[in-house]
């Protein structure tokens, strides 16, 4: 990045601490804003990525009361059903 930008690599090293420390704060902040919550769902969903030969499986989890997304996860998947073994053959 220092040289693309064409300046010291510790600046873009301070430049990182600085903005990593504002994030940090920012972070902090919006955990104060929402306490801890006690009661979690987990929602699965099952989408393709390019085409139906390519699925994926998105899990995420939630806090019920606010809605809030805590975080996700995507994980490829093995085609079924019909279409499995022309997603063999071409995906590997």
């Amino acid at each position: 990045m220092s040289l693309l930008l064409g300046v010291d690599r510790k600046t873009i090293v301070r430049n990182f601490l600085f903005l990593g420390g504002i994030a940090l704060e920012l972070f902090l902040e919006q955990t104060k804003q929402y306490p801890p919550g006690s009661e979690f769902e987990f929602d699965d969903l099952e989408t393709f990525e390019h085409s139906k030969l390519k699925p994926i499986s998105v899990v995420m989890a939630l806090e019920i009361k606010t809605r809030r997304i805590l975080g996700f996860r995507v994980a490829r998947m093995s085609a079924n059903g019909l279409i499995a073994d022309i997603s063999r053959k071409k995906y590997a």
